[in-house]
């Protein structure tokens, strides 16, 4: 569902689990990402998203904020067993630390944001926010793998 606040916001959720801007690999044919299908994907769900929510009137010259949210299915591990299976254990860690990094995270969505067209270059991204001093979450309860982004034209 299209939801539109004003012309120089946009709010996207994108479902599945978050790919990396990896490394770059030398192959006989040339450069490419060392996850290249994989992020391809990833990056189509995320530029369809943002497509589709783009607000009539934005402006694709405009700098803007990026504040996204990353969210993360658990492993089987951080759970019990048998009868407390769908408990969380108390040594579950509560933020998510494992790979990928944030920083590869944050510049694949970079990237997409430029390639779905809401800004002629990556250089107009002025800001990156976050929730809570985090990017990186795991997905608990309700909340399903996936990205959540905002993204604010600044005037």
């Amino acid at each position: 569902m299209k939801v539109t606040f004003s012309p120089h916001f946009i709010q996207a959720t994108v479902l599945g689990t978050p790919r990396p801007q990896g490394s770059l690999e030398r192959t006989r044919y040339g450069l490419k990402y060392y996850n290249q299908k994989e992020l391809m994907e990833w990056r189509h769900e995320v530029m369809k998203e943002l497509v589709y929510n783009r607000p009539d009137g934005w402006d694709d010259t405009a700098a803007i904020s990026v504040t996204p949210a990353f969210f993360f299915a658990r492993p089987k591990s951080h759970y019990g067993s048998g009868k407390n299976a769908h408990k969380l254990k108390p040594s579950a860690p509560e933020h998510h630390t494992n790979r990928p990094d944030a920083d590869k995270l944050i510049r694949g969505i970079g990237d997409a944001i430029q390639q779905a067209g809401l800004i002629r270059d990556d250089s107009q991204i002025v800001g990156w926010g976050n929730w809570n001093g985090s990017n990186k979450f795991w997905a608990d309860g309700d909340r399903l793998p996936g990205l959540h982004v905002q993204i604010q034209a600044l005037k």
